[in-house]
């Protein structure tokens, strides 16, 4: 499934049985009447690249270039 499509499900047409039956969107518009949709339709961040990056790196701390080291 699409990560986008999936997103705009969870926020906007999923019930949710803890809040009576409500959608997020129901939930949002219900505390801030007049809030635009855009609120709930960020679009999702795709981590795999960026912890492959990381893990080619080692443990949490992001390598440095050569020319970003301090002291050179």
């Amino acid at each position: 499934m699409n990560v986008t499509l999936y997103q705009h499900y969870f926020n906007f047409a999923r019930p949710n049985s803890y809040k009576g039956g409500r959608t997020p969107w129901q939930i949002v518009g219900a505390d801030r009447p007049g809030i635009r949709p855009e609120v709930l339709a960020l679009p999702p961040v795709l981590l795999e690249a960026e912890y492959q990056r990381l893990s080619r790196v080692g443990q949490d701390v992001p390598g440095l270039d050569a020319g970003a080291r301090p002291g050179r």
